[in-house]
């Protein structure tokens, strides 16, 4: 076998592995180490969104089984997440979405702050009562537009807003998976999707992580996991900020 498609496979298990078990950086991960790697970054959305469908479809499907998916709160999230997916696709093709960057790395580094301080000192946080459409609509168009945000914008969100950490990390993934579906046709319908070898090696890597991250989301504590996802947003925000 290719050893490139063997280690497109790997980085497709160690994003999964991250986003099942706490809700984000698919994209952040897979976008960096791909790069590395030396893949060419004018096929990198499109690879990367389509391949999170098959990987965001097998999480749902994880996370679904062993009940980490509140159904109210995923329908909030994933209708206005699409329609602000769908506006973030007509709108990056106008703006330069390079300039939105450095301030979403920016509001992720303060938000992901505010999860770490809300985690171990609750008292210095007040519950911050944002709309779970805003959120979902949000987020979407950030991931349409900017590549990236979804998972670290939607899961600070809930959390801020007081939701348990296993069911706002189920719900975000599996309507992730409606946002990468709604991103990855549009790409097919107007420029095409090339690499398929890569996408399928991403993809079987990214399935294979799958069931254990929602496993970990659902077994590994309320304290800890919070903390992992507030690091893991602040980590994304510093990347995102810099440009590395």
């Amino acid at each position: 076998m290719d050893p490139d498609l063997l280690l497109y496979a790997l980085i497709g298990f160690i994003a999964q592995l991250v986003d099942s078990s706490l809700g984000m950086a698919f994209g952040s991960l897979s976008s960096s180490l791909l790069l590395s790697a030396g893949f060419p970054p004018h096929s990198l959305s499109a690879t990367v969104h389509t391949a999170e469908i098959f990987g965001g479809g097998a999480a749902t499907i994880s996370h679904w089984r062993i009940k980490n998916i509140d159904m109210d709160l995923f329908k909030k999230l994933a209708f206005p997440a699409v329609i602000g997916a769908i506006l973030g696709i007509l709108l990056v093709t106008h703006f330069d979405n390079e300039t939105l960057k450095p301030w979403l790395g920016l509001y992720f580094m303060i938000i992901g702050s505010l999860v770490v301080i809300k985690t171990l000192r609750p008292s210095l946080i007040r519950t911050i009562k944002t709309h779970r459409t805003t959120l979902g609509f949000i987020g979407g168009f950030l991931d349409a537009f900017g590549g990236a945000g979804w998972g670290e914008f939607v899961s600070s969100g809930l959390l801020l807003r007081g939701h348990e950490v296993r069911s706002a990390v189920g719900s975000l993934v599996a309507a992730e998976f409606a946002v990468s579906l709604t991103v990855s046709l549009v790409f097919f319908s107007t420029a095409g999707i090339a690499h398929w070898p890569a996408i399928l090696a991403l993809s079987i890597g990214a399935i294979t992580a799958a069931p254990l991250g929602a496993i970990i989301c659902k077994k590994v504590p309320r304290i800890p996991l919070m903390l992992g996802v507030g690091t893991v947003i602040i980590l994304v925000g510093l990347k995102t900020f810099s440009g590395v």
